[in-house]
């Protein structure tokens, strides 16, 4: 059987059904004419039978093409802040459009790519890392996330990390903590506590005056 549909063409009151029907394999007619004793006007007809003869072959569904490095959203808050003072930093390997923030309104961080020697370590202070850094454990090489504040950071202050995975799998989150003297958070205890690996090296800073430590954890 055949099913047709009447538009009225060109005056912009067809539904868009004049552009739509086509696409579903309606064959559309010739205008045709139309009037009543105040009003004239044109009509076309959309035609289609049904049901739809088959097709000569069978048609392949388009197979989904997988990304070989799929997006995955990585995200990690870490235990809240336990010190009156917090010296820190945080670095992620193996991550893209990596961010940080915190429920301190004072405490930002900036994404700096390459972290090694040299690299700045507080916005408000010109502290730089001294000497070589090696090995993933120290984050080597990786995106730094800056703290916008050097110490004065207040008790109970939480921070998360958030970025993708560039190969779709885990990624390498570290947070460096001081480890010259007490202003840790209290990370240097919590932080192993929950799977983060101590790196046996540190790395010093100020003239070689203070000391960092690297704590590490792959996380998907």
């Amino acid at each position: 059987m055949s099913v047709c549909v009447f538009v009225e063409p060109g005056k912009g009151r067809n539904g868009k059904w004049e552009d739509i029907l086509p696409d579903y394999s309606f064959e559309a007619s010739e205008e045709f004419n139309w009037s009543n004793e105040q009003y004239a006007g044109t009509m076309k007809s959309y035609c289609k039978t049904l049901p739809e003869p088959p097709t000569f072959a069978p048609t392949i569904a388009p197979t989904k093409v997988e990304s070989e490095n799929p997006i995955v959203d990585v995200s990690y808050t870490f235990p809240s802040v336990k010190t009156g003072q917090f010296v820190h930093g945080l670095c992620v390997l193996g991550a893209t459009n990596v961010e940080a923030s915190s429920s301190f309104s004072g405490l930002k961080y900036t994404a700096v790519q390459g972290f090694g020697k040299g690299t700045k370590l507080w916005d408000n202070r010109g502290y730089l890392v001294d000497g070589d850094i090696q090995g993933s454990d120290m984050c080597a090489g990786g995106t730094y996330l800056r703290p916008s504040r050097h110490k004065r950071i207040p008790l109970n202050t939480e921070i998360t990390f958030n970025g993708e995975s560039s190969t779709g799998g885990f990624v390498k989150l570290c947070a460096f903590v001081i480890s010259s003297d007490g202003r840790t958070g209290k990370w240097d205890t919590t932080l192993p506590s929950l799977g983060f690996e101590v790196s046996e090296s540190e790395f010093t800073w100020g003239n070689g005056m203070a000391r960092m430590k690297s704590y590490c954890k792959s996380i998907s």
